[in-house]
């Protein structure tokens, strides 16, 4: 690899700063939305948000291509794609199976099971740097810068009783005090489950949309057959 492209290839802070920025600008919208009680499709304010439209967990993806095609373009990637791949899978598998034990076997409550979960959640994140370490940081930072501003809304919703799906959570925990019930519901959550739910997505969409750019600029150029 030549000096000027390895000179070409841009820091993990210049990755993420914009695709931040946008992301802590979708929160503030969602927080007001929901305050507003704008359309449910667009802002719901049931617990975990039940899938709507305006929301940064869509954004992980997006924003998985976008770091692995700049990495790849600018020389900082692997050769080989499927292990990107394969370990984008195998964090959204491990993810499934470690809910599975919990939900299903342990029953989650606080403190053992849940703990497990957190921290299975999170184990699951770190295989993943062997397999492209540049994506992963550039993942991994953008999953903190994320996820950090919810934690604090979240603190702020469950202290003011907003009514949002920031301070919503599961039947029987209406009794909780605020500390507990944000440790539990905000703080564990964001920065475990969320953080590999971002590293597994980018990982898996950002490997194949690079393998495929590679794919495209192999194939002859039809000037050459």
């Amino acid at each position: 690899m030549s000096d000027s492209m390895a000179n070409e290839r841009p820091s993990t802070w210049r990755l993420v700063v914009g695709p931040a920025l946008i992301t802590f600008l979708v929160t503030v919208v969602r927080v007001i939305g929901e305050r507003n009680q704008w359309a449910p499709v667009l802002f719901n304010r049931g617990a975990g948000g039940a899938g709507a439209i305006v929301g940064i967990s869509w954004l992980a993806p997006v924003f998985g291509i976008w770091f692995a095609l700049r990495l790849g373009r600018a020389g900082a990637a692997p050769e080989r794609m499927w292990t990107t791949i394969l370990m984008g899978i195998f964090g959204i598998v491990a993810m499934m199976a470690s809910a599975g034990l919990v939900f299903g076997l342990l029953h989650f409550k606080a403190p053992g099971p849940g703990i497990v979960f957190f921290l299975l959640s999170l184990a699951s994140v770190l295989p993943m740097a062997w397999a492209w370490p540049a994506l992963w940081k550039a993942l991994f930072a953008y999953a903190l810068l994320a996820r950090i501003p919810v934690v604090v809304v979240m603190f702020f919703a469950m202290q003011g009783n907003w009514g949002t799906h920031y301070d919503a959570t599961k039947p029987g925990t209406s009794e909780m005090s605020l500390w507990p019930k944000f440790l539990w519901f905000g703080v564990l959550p964001q920065l475990t489950i969320w953080v590999a739910i971002t590293l597994s997505s980018g990982m898996l969409i950002g490997g194949a949309a690079e393998a495929l750019r590679r794919r495209r600029r192999a194939l002859p150029s039809p000037a050459t057959t």
